[in-house]
């Protein structure tokens, strides 16, 4: 049976275990990158090709195992994540930040049923 390793070996061990993990992780990581960029691109370019005329979509539907309504709604996902503005972390944000400024309106102190302003709704 082998002599145990002396602590010296299993600690470079550890430590080029550690390193290996991590490459992994940052290659990975490049990778996922790489792979959401080729999406992005890809329906990207298929929004300018769905205008070339009246019916395109229906064509690239045809033409690709994709549905027409799958086609608009990653069209439609990828350009707001192109045109999408960057937050402190330099990722798009893809909700819009709250309105600034005054609000839309003044809150009602009373219901409009009891308002004598109010307009009369009529229902059938």
């Amino acid at each position: 049976m082998p002599a145990r390793p002396d602590d010296a070996s299993r600690q470079k061990l550890r430590a080029d275990l550690k390193a290996a993990i991590a490459e992994r992780d940052a290659r990975l990581a490049l990778a996922e990158q790489i792979k959401s960029e080729a999406e992005s691109a890809f329906w990207q370019s298929l929004a300018r090709l769905k205008t070339a005329y009246h019916g395109a979509q229906a064509d690239i539907a045809a033409d690709t195992t994709y549905s027409r309504d799958h086609i608009a709604k990653q069209i439609k996902k990828h350009a707001a994540r192109a045109n999408a503005p960057v937050g402190k972390t330099g990722k798009p944000r893809l909700h819009p930040s709250p309105p600034q400024g005054k609000p839309m309106g003044k809150p009602r102190s009373v219901p409009m049923s009891q308002d004598p302003n109010s307009p009369e709704r009529t229902t059938r």
